[in-house]
């Protein structure tokens, strides 16, 4: 509180309180497993002192990407690497665009 002469050390008469908040899109996930790994899971997040989401995320993140398959592109796109023909028809001859 202030003193009747306003030269006090309390709270000021008008306090401001600024909050900063902040939209983040996370896709949301359901997991079905069974309960004894539900239950292990969760023990795991209450020894690392987490909320089992964030948990499972650093336990899932951990994953390699282990990105296209080894011959991949040869197998699925190889008539690609074909030199390709001229085609028979030519493009169209440009106009002139005049405006009215």
């Amino acid at each position: 509180m202030t003193s009747a002469g306003g030269g006090g050390r309390g709270f000021a008469e008008s306090t401001h309180t600024t909050y900063t908040c902040y939209t983040c899109c996370v896709a949301q996930l359901n997991l079905y497993v069974p309960d004894d790994v539900a239950a292990r899971l969760k023990q795991e997040a209450r020894k690392a002192h987490l909320p089992l989401s964030r948990y499972l995320m650093s336990r899932l993140s951990t994953i390699a990407d282990p990105g296209w398959p080894a011959g991949y592109f040869e197998t699925a796109c190889g008539f690609l690497q074909e030199e390709f023909p001229e085609p028979a028809d030519r493009l169209p001859e440009a106009i002139e665009l005049r405006e009215s």
